[in-house]
C-alpha cells in the first residue's frame, strides 16, 4: 500500500463465535496458510476461538497490498459464507487515514434465495458510506457498484476472480 493513499482497508468478520472461526479457519484454507484435511488443527482452532474470543467482536486483516488477489478471494469467499451462515457477518472497513474517526463498514449480503447472482457480483450494504468513498472504493479496487432500487451489488471484473487457493 503507497502512503498517499486516502483511505485504509480491512477486512473484516464477526458474529456467533462458532460461525467467525469456522469463517476463519476455512478462509486460512482458502489461501493456503492452513490445510484443509488437518481435522484435529481445524477442531483446536474452532475450540480455542470460541473459548477465547467475544461474541460478535469484530475480526479485522489489515490488507496491506491492494494490488494483490487477497481483497477479492475475501469478498468472493464471504459471500459464499454469509449465503450459507446466517450467523456470519462480513464486511470491508474503510478508514480515512486523515482522520481515523471516519470509519466505515461496507456489509456483504446474502444472495437472495430468488435470484441468481453471478459469481463475481456480490450483494452489498452501503448504508452510511459516503458517495466518494464508493468511487474510490471502484477506481482502487476495480469493481463497480451497481443501484437496483434500495439495493446495490458490487461486480468484479470478470478477469479479475479470485486465483488464490
Amino acid at each position: 500500500m503507497q502512503q498517499t493513499e486516502p483511505y485504509m482497508v480491512a477486512l473484516g468478520y464477526s458474529g456467533k463465535l462458532e460461525s467467525a472461526a469456522r469463517f476463519e479457519w476455512d478462509f486460512r484454507v482458502r489461501v493456503g496458510a492452513e490445510q484443509a484435511s488437518d481435522e484435529s488443527g481445524r477442531e483446536a482452532f474452532i475450540r480455542d476461538f470460541v473459548t477465547n474470543g467475544v461474541e460478535n467482536q469484530p475480526y479485522v486483516i489489515l490488507l496491506d497490498d491492494y494490488d494483490g488477489p487477497l481483497f477479492s478471494t475475501f469478498v468472493q469467499f464471504g459471500k459464499q459464507a454469509v449465503t450459507k451462515d446466517p450467523n456470519l457477518h462480513v464486511f470491508l472497513v474503510i478508514e480515512d487515514v486523515h482522520d481515523p474517526e471516519k470509519q466505515y463498514r461496507l456489509f456483504l449480503k446474502a444472495d437472495p434465495p430468488e435470484e441468481l447472482i453471478a459469481d463475481y457480483e456480490v450483494m452489498v450494504d452501503v448504508q452510511g458510506i459516503p458517495h466518494e468513498v464508493l468511487l474510490w472504493l471502484q477506481e482502487r479496487f476495480g469493481v463497480r457498484f451497481f443501484r437496483r432500487d434500495d439495493e446495490y451489488k458490487m461486480a468484479f471484473p470478470l478477469d479479475e476472480l479470485p486465483v488464490l487457493g
